[in-house]
């Protein structure tokens, strides 16, 4: 038994050892940040931009005839060799990947052979009205595998809304910002005074004080209805000024 207790306590303090051999966590501030991609790259020193100065030798350039630096863009249908695109196999099989490999390259910068895995799930799926259309909404977490370094989480928080009609595949516009759903669908009703019902008890069962507000404001609902929650939506019609009627305040 003593035997087995040992093995088990070697076993533990190896895991211990294996997972404190880990590179310590940096919190970088952004000049140290900007200053370790530019060793990591390789780079010594960054190109200055246009000068304000309308002397200086690399002053910014207001001349709309000469700010084309590119004038002669590549055709999109001519391989590089000169040859024409003439059929869709030529496409696929040879522009096409040249394309590629100049946005690649110049462009986008080049996907790592071993980027991580991302595991997605569906944290909330709504249906939703954007601007009159029906559309279904998801709340989405993708989980970065970290197994490399497990002393961090990454998690990719995301929302994709799409047609709820579609029969097929849709085109999607990829945006940077929160994820939030853009018109959360609200309760009706009923529903909502069932939820002010027992949100109001419980509030009142928590405090005397707050049983005391409440039930000098017995009409009071903690809940209503919002107003407008599509951001997408078009804006709230604007006020129509009320006429003046003698002897009626406004």
């Amino acid at each position: 038994m003593k035997r087995i207790s040992s093995l088990l306590l070697l076993f533990i303090s190896a895991s211990a050892v294996a997972q404190n051999n880990y590179p310590p966590l940096i919190n970088f501030t952004a000049q140290e940040d900007h200053q370790n991609m530019m060793d990591q790259l390789g780079i010594k020193a960054l190109r200055p931009g246009p000068s304000g100065d309308e002397n200086a030798p690399n002053h910014a350039n207001y001349d709309e005839s000469i700010a084309n630096p590119y004038p002669n863009l590549p055709e999109v249908l001519t391989l590089k060799n000169g040859k024409k695109v003439t059929t869709p196999s030529i496409w696929w099989n040879q522009r096409r990947p040249e394309i590629v490999e100049d946005m690649d390259r110049e462009v986008y910068g080049r996907v790592p052979a071993n980027i991580p895995k991302v595991t997605w799930t569906v944290e909330v799926t709504d249906r939703e009205m954007i601007n009159r259309i029906p559309v279904i909404a998801k709340r989405i977490k993708g989980k970065v595998d970290n197994s490399s370094y497990p002393l961090i989480d990454v998690n990719i928080d995301m929302v994709l809304v799409v047609p709820a009609n579609a029969k097929g595949p849709v085109p999607v516009l990829m945006m940077f910002g929160p994820a939030r759903l853009p018109a959360p669908a609200q309760p009706n009703p009923a529903a909502l005074e069932t939820i002010n019902t027992a949100l109001r008890k419980l509030l009142a069962d928590s405090d005397p004080a707050v049983k005391a507000a409440l039930e000098q404001y017995p009409a009071y609902q903690p809940l209503v209805t919002l107003p407008n929650t599509n951001m997408f939506g078009p804006p709230p019609p604007p006020k129509v000024p009320t006429p003046d009627i003698p002897g009626v305040p406004e």
